[in-house]
């Protein structure tokens, strides 16, 4: 993550330094975060010279420990209002649903990475607010992280290689790579494509019951036809029965109808590429 200083204090965040000094009408800015090994990439916040931020994140359905990274240092004691670092700072977060509904809150006196908020009950759209309460003229900073639930399988299983166009007689298919520990059963689980899904008539794949996924294993599922993805800019999404979504492709084209598939360049993580194909078996790419 990158370095930045601003106001004379260099916060191990990514932020974006405002025209006019710390006076000035800053608002707000969103920014990207860079992601850790087990924590989905949200939202954060660049902050300016207010009191208190809202913002809405989304919550896919595998991070739904949700943790709040809050940075702060004092302003320097040589500003014009006077501002003193050694004064205590403590600030009041929530996070709500959707609809409005209150999560959960803490109040945050340090500036730290990791404040737990709380398991959310299922993927969404929720909203955070951070108010300083007690101090003045700080630069702040604010993150929220969701972290995989310890426990929950089904994030071990992840959309891995896919043949969107097998030609006029082939079957186009996905493989699915299970990093856990144990065999998971996909059954009832479904595969659409979003391209797809919005022609008439469409309708998406429903998983044979009793299918499994094997530890630290590959499984090929062919489609028999009863989907036939895009061309061109399809999105492959693999959901489970209650229909959260567990893993989606990024947009992929295929306009040459051979036997190569599109596939992560890793096992369950990486970006996705075309070449040859490689259903059940390790993606070496």
């Amino acid at each position: 993550m990158r370095s930045v200083r601003l106001v004379g204090v260099a916060l191990l965040v990514l932020v974006v330094v405002l025209p006019g000094g710390w006076g000035a009408d800053a608002g707000l800015v969103h920014l990207d975060w860079e992601s850790g090994t087990s924590v989905v990439g949200l939202h954060g916040i660049g902050h300016g010279a207010v009191n208190e931020i809202r913002f809405p994140f989304d919550v896919g359905p595998c991070h739904r420990d949700l943790r709040l990274d809050l940075l702060y240092e004092p302003a320097s004691s040589g500003k014009p209002d006077g501002s003193d670092p050694r004064i205590p700072y403590v600030f009041h977060a929530a996070f709500y649903h959707a609809d409005g509904t209150f999560f959960s809150e803490r109040s945050l006196s340090e500036s730290r990475y990791g404040y737990r908020m709380g398991i959310v009950p299922a993927a969404g759209t929720y909203e955070v607010m951070v108010r300083l309460d007690v101090g003045v003229m700080v630069d702040w900073d604010v993150r929220v992280r969701g972290w995989q639930v310890q426990g929950d399988a089904s994030c071990d299983v992840y959309l891995n290689e896919v043949e969107v166009n097998a030609g006029e007689v082939g079957l186009e298919w996905i493989e699915l790579y299970n990093g856990g520990d144990a065999p998971f059963d996909v059954g009832g689980w479904t595969v659409w494509g979003e391209t797809w899904a919005t022609l008439p008539d469409a309708s998406a794949y429903v998983v044979p019951n009793n299918t499994t996924v094997p530890a630290g294993g590959h499984l090929r599922i062919d489609l028999l036809h009863v989907l036939d993805f895009s061309d061109t800019n399809e999105t492959v999404v693999f959901a489970d029965p209650h229909g959260r979504t567990l893993d989606r492709s990024v947009e992929l084209t295929d306009t040459r109808g051979d036997s190569g598939s599109w596939s992560r360049t890793t096992d369950g993580a990486g970006s996705w590429t075309y070449g040859a194909a490689t259903p059940g078996a390790a993606n070496d790419s």
